[in-house]
């Protein structure tokens, strides 16, 4: 009966969809050679969520619409590989490697500037130290027994030793801290002052003031010229190496006479700072 007829068109209609072109999917309007035919296909795992159908379209729209998804693009590789002869300068290992020496360079330029920079300011301040040192030198012969380097000094110079051999000659300044070392040898506090009786202990830099330490022998001549104008001259009688935890003087130094000892760090050459050895020059006043 009619029950049957119903029946069948429903079990034939798949047939009819993949038999004729899908005008109530797609687009009705049309010609017949223009019009895409909907095939449906069964969903893979991968693929579910991207062709799955949504809320509002049907299944068959949903797999056209993933059918016809265009593949996603890559960004093209500015180097391409070598057997398409493509590819720009920045491609060439070479030219890559050069890059990559002058960046390098550039580096240690840079460190090398800043260093040289640091250098040569700490000498021009170590200059500009030695003038304002020498003036207030001649201040102080003049009578001036206040005059110091600059306004803040907490130094002052005390006396000026000369070594005519070596044609050496060194402004001696007063309390050897480490900031008034770094300026010019100065007088250990609490020693003779040059020429009383007693023994007067100068400090000084190994690498810088008092380098020439290494070059004095025995007999050679000293002289320290002392505020006041006086020149007491001392004559060099020998010269020791001693660890700064049992650092004494001399003992020849002991007499009762005036003497005069210069010290400073050892090995001159060392790179350490910290070194533990003092190399002391010991010297009679004549």
């Amino acid at each position: 009966g009619q029950r049957g007829k119903d029946r069948d068109k429903i079990l034939h209609r798949p047939l009819q969809m993949l038999e004729r072109p899908s005008e109530s999917i797609l687009d009705t309007n049309a010609r017949p050679h223009q019009r895409s035919y909907a095939i449906p296909l069964p969903l893979r795992e991968g693929d579910r969520g991207r062709g799955q159908a949504g809320p509002h379209e049907s299944a068959t729209k949903a797999d056209a619409r993933t059918l016809h998804a265009a593949p996603a693009r890559r960004a093209p590789s500015p180097c391409p590989p070598p057997a398409t002869g493509g590819g720009t300068r920045k491609c060439d290992p070479a030219y890559r490697l050069h890059r990559t020496a002058l960046a390098i360079a550039l580096v240690f330029a840079l460190a090398g500037a800043g260093l040289l920079g640091k250098g040569l300011y700490v000498h021009a301040k170590a200059w500009a130290a030695q003038v304002l040192i020498g003036q207030a030198w001649a201040a102080r012969q003049a009578g001036d027994a206040a005059a110091r380097p600059w306004p803040w000094a907490d130094t002052y110079p005390l006396a000026k030793l000369s070594v005519p051999r070596l044609g050496i000659e060194r402004m001696v300044l007063s309390g050897a801290s480490g900031r008034t070392l770094a300026f010019g040898p100065a007088r250990i506090d609490g020693t003779a002052l040059p020429g009383e009786a007693g023994v007067s202990v100068l400090s000084g830099h190994r690498d810088t003031h008092f380098a020439f330490l290494r070059d004095l022998r025995r007999d050679d001549a000293l002289a320290v010229e002392t505020a006041d104008g006086q020149v007491h001259r001392f004559r060099v009688t020998q010269t020791e190496i001693v660890h700064r935890d049992a650092a004494t003087l001399p003992g020849e130094t002991q007499d009762g006479g005036a003497w005069l000892v210069l010290a400073t760090c050892w090995p001159f050459d060392a790179i350490d700072p910290g070194t533990p050895w003092r190399y002391l020059v010991a010297a009679r006043q004549d």
